[in-house]
C-alpha cells in the first residue's frame, strides 16, 4: 500500500541501488538495529511498509544530512533507536509510526526527487520543527559527550 502512495521516479530502483549500494529489507533491519542513519525508515522497509524507491530516497537523504548536518543526525539517532527498539516488538507501534512518519516521509521523497514526487504540507511543518530540534539535541549531546572525556 505505502508503494501507491509515491510516484515513479525518471531513476528505476535497481539504478539506484546499483549507484548508492543498497542493501536488502533484512539487511536494513540489521542496520536500523545497528544505528544505521535512518533508523527509522530502516525499520519501515525491513517490515516492507516503504517502497524500494522511497528506502533509497531516504538514504541518500540522510547521507546528505550526515555530511551536511551532523548535530542533527546525532539528535535523530538518540530518540529514534528507542523508537525502532519498540517497533520492533509491537506491528501496532509500527503502524503508529508510519501513520506518523508518513507526511515526513513524502516530503523527503518529494525533496530527494527534485519535487517530482508531490510533497506533504505536514511533512514540511514536520521538519521545520524536526530538524532544528534534533539539531539542539544532537549539540547538547556531542556537548554532554565532549564533557565526560574532559573529567577523565
Amino acid at each position: 500500500a505505502a508503494t501507491q502512495s509515491f510516484a515513479r521516479s525518471p531513476h528505476t530502483p535497481s539504478d539506484l541501488e546499483s549507484a548508492m549500494g543498497i542493501i536488502s529489507r533484512s539487511e536494513a533491519a540489521a542496520d536500523a538495529s545497528a544505528g544505521d542513519i535512518c533508523v527509522i525508515c530502516a525499520e519501515l522497509y525491513a517490515q516492507n511498509k516503504i517502497s524500494d524507491e522511497v528506502y533509497l530516497f531516504d538514504q541518500a537523504f540522510g547521507a546528505k544530512i550526515k555530511q551536511h548536518d551532523y548535530y542533527t543526525l546525532i539528535g535523530y539517532q538518540f530518540w529514534a533507536r528507542y523508537v525502532v527498539k519498540l517497533m520492533k516488538k509491537s506491528s501496532l507501534f509500527s503502524s503508529f509510526v508510519y501513520f506518523g512518519t508518513k507526511p515526513w516521509i513524502t516530503e523527503m521523497a518529494s525533496i530527494m526527487s527534485d519535487r517530482k514526487i508531490k510533497g506533504s504540507i505536514v511533512g514540511k511543518i514536520i521538519m521545520k520543527f524536526g530538524i532544528p530540534i534534533c539539531r539542539i539535541l544532537g549539540k547538547h549531546l556531542e556537548g554532554a559527550v565532549t564533557c565526560q572525556f574532559k573529567k577523565i
